[in-house]
C-alpha cells in the first residue's frame, strides 16, 4: 500500500466495530482510500457529512458509484454509501467478508435497484399522461 497521507489520533465514539475497535480507541488512517479492499476497516463521512462512520468496506457496486459496508458488532446491519465519501483506510487487521454479509449487501443493493427503477417508471407513467 502506497501511504498518501496519515491521519492519527482520530478516536471513535460508537460501538458498531466492536469488539475490533472499541469506544474510545485511536484510529490511524494509512490510505486516502483510493485502494480500498474487501475487508477494509474505512472511515467515511456521514450521510449528512457532520460525523464520520468507522465500517468495514465489503464491496463496491458494480456500475455505481455506491459501495456496500457494515460494522464488525453483533447484529450490525449492512449500508449503502457513496464512493466519493470515503476518507480513509484504517489501520487495522483485515478481515474476509463473510457469505452472509455478502449476501446481506446484495440483498440491500438489489432493494435499492429495485426502488430505483419503480421511482423511474412511476416518473415516467406520470409524465406520458399529461
Amino acid at each position: 500500500m502506497t501511504l498518501r497521507r496519515m491521519i492519527t489520533g482520530r478516536v471513535c465514539g460508537g460501538s458498531s466495530m466492536a469488539p475490533t475497535i472499541q469506544p474510545g480507541d485511536r484510529v490511524t488512517l494509512a490510505d486516502d482510500g483510493s485502494r480500498v479492499r474487501p475487508g477494509d476497516a474505512i472511515l467515511f463521512s456521514g450521510a449528512d457529512g457532520d460525523y464520520d462512520i468507522l465500517h468495514r468496506f465489503l464491496f463496491k457496486v458494480p456500475c455505481l458509484p455506491f459501495f456496500v459496508h457494515r460494522g464488525d458488532a453483533v447484529g450490525a446491519r449492512v449500508g449503502l454509501a457513496r464512493c466519493d465519501r470515503i476518507l480513509g483506510v484504517a489501520v487495522t487487521e483485515r478481515r474476509k467478508p463473510s457469505f452472509r454479509e455478502m449476501f446481506d449487501g446484495g440483498s440491500l443493493v438489489a432493494r435499492y435497484a429495485l426502488s430505483t427503477l419503480a421511482r423511474g417508471l412511476h416518473l415516467r407513467r406520470r409524465h406520458t399522461r399529461a
